[in-house]
C-alpha cells in the first residue's frame, strides 16, 4: 500500500482548519491573559513609590526579555524610560 504524498486531501483540510481554529482560540486566550496582567501591574505600580531601584541582576533580566520584543516593548515599559532601556 502506497501512502499519498498529497497533503491537501479533504481529511487534511479539515485537520488544518481545526488547527487554525485551535490556534485562534489559544491566541485570544493569551491576549486576554496579557490584558489582565497589564491591569494588575498598573494597580500594583500605583501602590509603589515613585522611584524603583532595580538590582543589576533585575536589569539584566528585564533587558533579556525586553530585547525579544523589539520596539513593541515601548508601551510596556514603566520602570524606566524607553531611551534608558535602549542604552
Amino acid at each position: 500500500m502506497q501512502l499519498s504524498n498529497n497533503i491537501y486531501t479533504p481529511e487534511n483540510k479539515v485537520f488544518q482548519y481545526f488547527l487554525s481554529i485551535l490556534g485562534q482560540m489559544v491566541h485570544a486566550d493569551l491576549a486576554r491573559q496579557i490584558e489582565y496582567l497589564k491591569v494588575e501591574n498598573k494597580i500594583l505600580r500605583s501602590r509603589l513609590p515613585k522611584n524603583i531601584r532595580t538590582t543589576y541582576q533585575e536589569k539584566l533580566k528585564l533587558i533579556r526579555y525586553g530585547l525579544k520584543l523589539g520596539g513593541k516593548i515601548k508601551p510596556l515599559i514603566s520602570i524606566v524610560s524607553y531611551s534608558t532601556f535602549r542604552r
